[in-house]
């Protein structure tokens, strides 16, 4: 029996190791083929060769494209293109090559492209104070008051230094009393209250635009707008506001007036007789030249009064004079003081006796012009 199992065991052995080498050899066989088919599907499939990239334009420069004349909002498209590819100190370099060129053109006096320029260039880099300051030069040169103004106002309004904000204020004064003047020449008194109407605009708490619009508002015969726009300056610094007060009240009650520098002149009628007397609201009498006083047939009444003036107590003689007309009032008679000395350019000296008389109410504080008061009679 055990003769019989062993040969067996022996040949069951063999046939599982034979078993195993061929399926060990189909699978070589089976998978060589497979992985070279895979391998090959998996390769990249060859692809064309890429076409070399086309070289990139070079953007036209803003100052060369102004040279040949092309319209602003192209050369300013371009300019701000670079402000935002360029680092900050190469994008202020190249605005100030584009000013440059545009200070260029104003020597050249091609004005209306010049203008054009700036006033693009100024929408989109609004506080650019040269470039303001040349715009104002352009309307100055075409005649554009009003425009350079304001132009030179947004200088004021963001001003790069103090030196550029000193040469705006020096201009726009220089501006002011030129254009002024020329309308003034032509008496174009409604044109002068509508220019300072529109600086105040500009300027709302100048109070020197206010007392010029006062003073050509009298001139146009507007006293209460006058008036009004006086009760407004809050700085009265020379006085000129106080002055043009009383202006606009004489000349409401009819006064023929104006202003010869610091002085108010009145132009009355006394005895037939056209004088012309400065506004005295100091002096509590009216007083008259002497030769003034002959001219009229004034009579003298007393010897003289004792009077405090500026520069001492004098003694004046007493006169009366008739038929007095003050704009709208007529008066018959009033006793007014003869004077030995020579005024210059007037008559005498419009006292308040007359003043309250038309309707001026005296203003507190206002500086007396060679004071005529405390009277007192000699004895």
């Amino acid at each position: 029996m055990a003769r019989t199992v062993v040969p067996f065991a022996g040949v069951l052995f063999a046939a599982i190791v034979a078993a195993f080498a061929l399926g060990w050899w189909l699978r070589g066989e089976v998978a060589g083929p497979a992985s070279e088919a895979r391998t090959h599907k998996e390769a990249p499939a060859p692809q064309p060769a890429a076409a070399p990239a086309e070289p990139r334009t070079a953007m036209p420069d803003p100052v060369e494209l102004i040279e040949r004349g092309a319209r602003p909002p192209r050369v300013l498209d371009r300019l701000e293109a670079l402000e935002h590819e360029l680092a900050y100190e190469a994008h202020v370099a190249l605005r100030a090559r584009v000013l440059d060129a545009a200070e260029a053109m104003l020597e050249q006096r091609r004005v209306e492209e010049a203008t054009a320029l700036l006033e693009a260039y100024c929408e989109r880099w609004v506080h650019d104070g040269r470039a303001h300051l040349l715009l104002a030069d352009l309307y100055q040169m075409g005649g554009r008051t009003e425009a350079a103004l304001a132009a030179l106002y947004e200088v004021l309004s963001y001003p790069e230094d103090a030196t550029q904000a000193q040469r705006a204020r020096d201009r726009i004064g220089l501006l002011e009393r030129s254009h002024a003047q020329l309308l003034a020449q032509r008496r174009e008194f409604e044109q002068l209250v509508e220019f300072y109407e529109r600086l105040l605009n500009l300027d709302p708490l100048n109070d020197g635009y206010r007392i010029a619009a006062a003073e050509w508002l009298i001139a146009a015969g507007d006293e209460d707008e006058a008036l009004a726009q006086l009760s407004q300056v809050t700085a009265d610094l020379d006085g000129r506001a106080a002055r043009l007060t009383q202006r606009a009240s004489l000349s409401a009650s009819g006064v023929n007036t104006w202003t010869d520098g610091d002085r108010l002149l009145a132009r009355i009628r006394v005895g037939g007789e056209e004088m012309v007397l400065l506004v005295d609201t100091g002096a509590t009498m009216t007083s008259l030249e002497r030769p003034a006083i002959a001219r009229t047939g004034g009579k003298r009444v007393n010897d003289g009064v004792w009077v405090t003036t500026a520069t001492g107590r004098v003694a004046v003689p007493v006169y009366e004079i008739t038929s007095l007309e003050v704009g709208d009032v007529r008066i018959d008679s009033l006793s007014v003081l003869g004077l030995p000395q020579d005024l210059p350019g007037v008559d005498g000296l419009l006292g308040m006796d007359l003043l309250r008389r038309v309707g001026l109410p005296a203003l507190p504080g206002e500086p007396a012009s060679e004071p005529v008061d405390n009277l007192e009679r000699t004895r």
